[in-house]
C-alpha cells in the first residue's frame, strides 16, 4: 500500500499544474532556440556559396598565372614578353609604326564630298618635292 501511495504522490507531482507549465516552459524555449538556428544555417550556406565561388576564380587565376609562368620558362616566351613590354626588334627585323596625322583627318570634317576624296587621294599619292 505504501508504494502506491508513493507512485499516486509522484504521479500527483508530475502531472500538477505547475510542473505541466515548467515543462511547457522548457519545450517553448528549445523551439525558440531552435527556430533561431534556422536564419543563421541559410547565412553558413549562402557563405559556403560565396566562398566556393571565389575559390573557383582563385583557381582559374593559379593555372593562368602557372600558364604564363611556363611560358616564360622558355626562351621563346621571354622574347615575346620582352617585345610586348619594350617594343624592341632583333638585329635584322624593322619596326613599323603607324601614326594617323590628325591635320589631315581635321581637314576633313568641314569638307565637302568632293573636297574629302582629293585630300584622300592627296594622302595616298603625295607629290614629290624637287
Amino acid at each position: 500500500m505504501l508504494d502506491y501511495q508513493k507512485k499516486k504522490k509522484i504521479s500527483r507531482f508530475l502531472y500538477s499544474k505547475t510542473m505541466i507549465f515548467i515543462i511547457a516552459l522548457a519545450v517553448a524555449f528549445l523551439i525558440y532556440s531552435t527556430a533561431g538556428i534556422f536564419p543563421k544555417m541559410k547565412e553558413a550556406a549562402e557563405n559556403k556559396k560565396n566562398i566556393l565561388e571565389e575559390l573557383g576564380k582563385l583557381k582559374a587565376r593559379e593555372d593562368n598565372l602557372t600558364a604564363q609562368v611556363e611560358k616564360l620558362s622558355t626562351p621563346e616566351g621571354i622574347e615575346e614578353s620582352i617585345r610586348e613590354k619594350f617594343r624592341v626588334v632583333k638585329e635584322g627585323e624593322g619596326l613599323i609604326v603607324i601614326v594617323n596625322d590628325k591635320t589631315d583627318l581635321d581637314q576633313d570634317k568641314g569638307a565637302t564630298s568632293g573636297q574629302k576624296i582629293k585630300n584622300f587621294l592627296k594622302r595616298i599619292f603625295p607629290r614629290k618635292v624637287r
